[in-house]
């Protein structure tokens, strides 16, 4: 009878060890689908998370920082870094024909990180509107108005280049005037009173040592494209024209020529050549980004050159632009619009000495006092 039970007792002992081996065979071989799939889960979670991780620094990198401000050398962010948009108004003529290579090309030669979208002004008063509500971060201005826009807004822009030097003749049809004592009783039509013309213009007569109440009548019109049509129709014979007006008048009456080279006249009058053309800055964005106002400039100065040294090919682009309508009239008007770059401490001396001149002559054109020296931006 205990033979019988031992017996029994071993075989169930048998049966219990065999049944916890297939248990745990069964849950060795369900653990195993289960581990593949932990793993190949996990797997991907890595993935979206570096790709996170990539974007997350890629978005610290460049737009959370102030709009537009560019990393340093050796950050190792240059190739998430996010393009700035940089906003510039020129003014048809002088202005926008030594940035148009700039608007053929609107990306930065300079850096990588830097675009450029170019609007074009019919005047200085839609320059202003657009500095005043600030849709515009570099504009071209008349210098006066330049100083003046500084002086009323106690500081709202810099000056950051200086782009054109003069480009007024006195334009006749005829061959009666040779020097400036021949306008002694004639009338010289123009445009551009209380600006740059009208006092380029009243200065040298007086200079001269004529007077413009009684020796001499000035016209004043509009539009210097109103002048410039009476000319070509032949209703009036002297007119005073800033390029590109001058050389459409030239190219449309052959009688027409350049009697006198105002420009030339102010440097022997004064020693500086006279500037007419100021680029500036809104002072908010340049003094939050001052390395991509810097590479403007560098833009800016290869653009100048460019178009100096070519242009036929800046002509061309001129049409495309909308600057000028005509190319052939563009391409004879670029060596004669004054086209310079000044930037930094070498704008200092020539418009200091105009802004005197200026402010003997009419201390409202540039805002009641001469511009401090925080006028001038410097690198």
């Amino acid at each position: 009878m205990k033979r019988t039970c031992a017996k029994q007792t071993e075989q169930a002992k048998q049966a219990s060890q065999a049944k916890q081996a297939e248990q745990a065979k069964h849950a060795h071989q369900t653990e195993q689908p289960k581990r593949a799939r932990f793993l190949v889960a996990a797997f991907i979670a890595l993935v979206f998370l570096g790709a996170a991780l990539l974007t997350s620094s890629c978005t610290k990198s460049c737009p959370i920082i102030p709009e537009g401000t560019t990393i340093g050398s050796g950050s190792g962010t240059s190739e998430c870094m996010v393009a700035t948009t940089l906003e510039i108004m020129a003014i048809k003529g002088p202005s926008g024909i030594g940035m148009v290579k700039m608007m053929e090309s609107p990306s930065s030669s300079s850096t990588d990180d830097l675009n450029y979208s170019f609007r074009l002004a019919g005047s200085p008063d839609e320059v202003i509107a657009a500095l005043s509500s600030g849709s515009v971060d570099i504009a071209a201005l008349p210098t006066n108005l330049a100083g003046n826009f500084y002086q009323k807004t106690s500081g709202d822009i810099r000056l950051i280049a200086i782009t054109t030097y003069g480009n007024l003749s006195i334009v006749e049809v005829g061959d009666s005037v040779t020097k400036l004592s021949d306008l002694v009783g004639k009338t010289i039509h123009a445009s551009g009173q209380g600006a740059n013309p009208q006092y380029i213009l009243e200065y040298l007569l007086r200079d001269a040592g004529l007077s413009v109440e009684n020796e001499v009548t000035i016209e004043w019109h509009a539009e210097m494209s109103e002048v410039l049509a009476l000319l070509a129709t032949g209703e009036i014979e002297i007119a005073l024209l800033a390029e590109p007006f001058a050389s459409t008048a030239l190219a449309k009456n052959a009688h027409t020529r350049i009697a006198l080279d105002l420009n030339d006249l102010w440097q022997k009058a004064t020693g500086y050549p006279p500037v007419m053309t100021a680029i500036v800055a809104r002072t908010s964005y340049l003094e939050a980004h001052l390395s991509l106002v810097d590479s403007f400039l560098d833009d800016l100065r290869t653009s100048i050159s460019w178009v100096e040294e070519n242009p036929a090919e800046a002509a061309a682009m001129c049409v495309t632009h909308n600057i000028m309508a005509d190319a052939s009239i563009a391409e004879a008007a670029i060596p004669r619009a004054g086209l310079t770059f000044l930037e930094g401490k070498d704008m200092v001396p020539p418009l200091t000495n105009y802004f005197e001149i200026l402010m003997a002559a009419n201390p409202a054109s540039i805002g009641g006092n001469i511009v401090d020296d925080t006028f001038f931006y410097q690198r």
